[in-house]
């Protein structure tokens, strides 16, 4: 219960980067995948740690991300993203300082988003379990990610404690 952010490097949230601080960005976080099982947790667990006002749930399905803010008080309201659309993805982490992705399986899922991220300057951060996904995602990206001054920080959960 709460441990989601607070397993996560304090930094993610307050760290003052040149990239994602000051006005240019509308929000500081975007829940991203927030109509899911995890991420509608994630959603009950920031609107009660008040960690920030401005931050935003993401997502594909505008009706049941709208039930989200209603029942929760999300503050910076909705984000329409796609994995499926790759524009969507930046367009959303060009938005905000830091997208937390709650979308899954990470193998299938997780990639465009990472990517969109670091194009976009904003952070990332999961709570993936998948180790061949982490590596991947660190072969694959991370020289960009180190370049764009991004932090993608995988396994930001409580239990995400990825398998031998």
């Amino acid at each position: 219960q709460g441990k989601w952010l607070d397993a996560c490097p304090s930094t993610v949230l307050t760290r003052g980067c040149s990239h994602t601080m000051g006005g240019d960005r509308e929000f500081d976080v975007i829940v991203y995948g927030a109509t899911g099982f995890t991420g509608t947790e994630v959603v009950k667990q920031l609107s009660k740690l008040s960690v920030t006002s401005r931050w935003a749930v993401g997502g594909r399905r505008k009706a049941a991300l709208e039930e989200l803010v209603q029942a929760w008080g999300v503050p910076g309201g909705v984000v329409i993203a796609d994995v499926n659309d790759f524009e969507s993805l930046k367009k959303m982490a060009r938005s905000t300082r830091l997208v937390l992705n709650a979308t899954g399986p990470y193998r299938f899922l997780g990639e465009p988003v990472v990517k969109a991220c670091i194009e976009a300057g904003a952070d990332y951060a999961d709570l993936c379990g998948e180790p061949e996904f982490m590596e991947r995602m660190l072969l694959r990206h991370g020289e960009a990610a180190k370049t764009a001054g991004v932090l993608v920080v995988h396994a930001c959960a409580f239990d995400s404690v990825p398998a031998d």
